[in-house]
């Protein structure tokens, strides 16, 4: 089998992105949207406020569903007509797995925070035997614990980025109506774990760039630009989300191409 590197997918997801970027952006428009209502209720007096961020936050699932599964669909089969929003039995299987794959992460993330938390526990009692005199008191102790703590995070969360990156197959199989699960997904992923992982970092670094970006440029601009900018009402935050919510959904659009890619080289080229 020919093998897939990360650059070659990459490269050619960026080139399928943008040269189908009004695709993409009548997909993206209905979760920015309800991405922006989310910042619309934080104005808002209670309770219309809860009321707003939770039809906000529902809606993003929602439209979360309905855009990655019409995308991955039209990255196989870039003919086939994309809706605004759809919400079919693969948008509602594909809606189902992302909450209970949400849920199983943030067990995983708890238990991995919890077994850091104790490092730096024991750390900060442990210190005053390494660091004679220089610990005196608990929060010196604690912060010479915590500093061992953070330099060795990969140790203590590698659980969390193996579950994300094992299960990551369920997501294209889903939209294709091909069978999955996360035992399945878990077993299809052998062999790939690495170049998706390196995928995974590459791509994280680059969304934070983007979500980023619209607050770099601050300090760089003259006073009476920056103060509005930096003032925190509703128009200003309307800007910054709608810039952050396109940027991210740009990104996720470029991994679910690579995924796409990937998992038609290690799966569906095998049924052929």
């Amino acid at each position: 089998m020919e093998h897939l590197s990360i650059w070659k997918v990459l490269k050619e997801s960026v080139a399928f992105t943008f040269s189908h970027k009004k695709v993409l952006g009548k997909l993206i428009v209905v979760p920015v949207l309800f991405a922006v209502l989310q910042v619309i209720g934080i104005f808002l007096p209670a309770p219309f406020n809860l009321c707003v961020i939770s039809l906000g936050i529902l809606g993003g699932f929602l439209a979360y569903s309905s855009w990655r599964t019409q995308w991955i669909q039209h990255c196989v089969t870039p003919s086939k007509e994309v809706k605004l929003f759809e919400l079919g039995s693969i948008q509602r299987k594909f809606l189902g797995y992302t909450l209970l794959w949400a849920l199983l992460a943030m067990l995983v993330f708890v238990a991995c925070m919890l077994v850091s938390f104790l490092f730096v526990f024991i750390g900060s009692f442990t210190a005053e035997k390494f660091f004679p005199g220089a610990t005196a008191t608990f929060v010196r102790k604690f912060f010479v614990g915590a500093t061992g703590a953070v330099a060795i995070l990969p140790i203590f969360y590698w659980p969390l980025f193996l579950f994300i990156i094992r299960t990551l197959f369920m997501w294209p199989a889903i939209s294709l109506g091909e069978a999955t699960g996360f035992k399945l997904s878990w077993r299809q992923t052998k062999g790939f774990s690495a170049r998706l992982f390196g995928l995974f970092i590459v791509l994280w670094g680059i969304d934070m760039l983007m979500v980023m970006s619209p607050f770099l440029w601050i300090p760089f601009v003259s006073k009476p630009l920056s103060e509005p900018l930096l003032s925190g009402s509703l128009t200003t935050l309307m800007t910054f989300t709608t810039l952050m919510a396109f940027s991210v959904e740009i990104t996720g659009a470029i991994l679910m191409f690579c995924l796409t890619k990937f998992y038609q080289h290690a799966v569906l080229s095998k049924k052929d």
